[in-house]
C-alpha cells in the first residue's frame, strides 16, 4: 500500500503494552456498570479469554503474525468500551436486574449501544487497514 504504516514494523513490546492499556480502558468502562462481583469477574475474565482466544486461534489457526493478531484484539476490546459510551443508565439496568433475576433473553443489552459498538468496530477495522498495509 502506498505509504501505509506497517504493523510488522511497530515493536511487539508496543503492541503488547496498547493491548494492557486497551484492556485497562475496556475494565475501566465496564467494571463499574456491574452489579455483583461475580458479574465484575466475569467482565474481566471475558477481556483474558478474549485474548487468549483471539490469539491463538489468529495464530495457530488462521497463520497470522502475532502484532496482527494483537491489533484485531486491540480494535475488539477498544470497540467494547467505546460502546458503552452514553449507554451506562441502561447497561447498569441489564446488570441489576441479571444481579436479582439471573440471565434471561429478555435482559439483552441496549440494540443502540450494540450498533454503536459495531459500528465503532468497523471503523477501527477499516482504519486500521488504511493506516497499515499488513493489518
Amino acid at each position: 500500500m502506498d505509504g501505509a504504516m506497517q504493523l510488522s514494523s511497530i515493536p511487539l513490546v508496543v503492541m503488547i503494552i496498547a493491548v494492557a492499556l486497551a484492556i485497562g480502558v475496556f475494565l475501566r468502562a465496564w467494571l463499574p456498570l456491574m452489579d455483583t462481583k461475580e458479574q465484575k469477574v466475569k467482565i474481566g475474565v471475558a477481556a483474558a479469554l478474549g485474548l487468549v482466544v483471539i490469539n491463538t486461534a489468529g495464530v495457530l489457526k488462521f497463520g497470522w503474525p502475532l502484532r496482527t493478531a494483537l491489533a484485531y484484539y486491540l480494535v475488539i476490546i477498544v470497540s467494547f468500551a467505546i460502546g458503552t459510551l452514553g449507554h451506562a443508565k441502561s447497561i447498569r439496568a441489564v446488570a441489576s436486574r441479571e444481579a436479582t433475576e439471573g440471565p434471561s433473553k429478555d435482559n439483552q443489552m441496549p440494540g443502540l449501544m450494540m450498533i454503536q459498538l459495531f459500528g465503532v468496530m468497523v471503523v477501527l477495522f477499516v482504519l486500521g487497514g488504511k493506516l497499515f498495509g499488513d493489518f
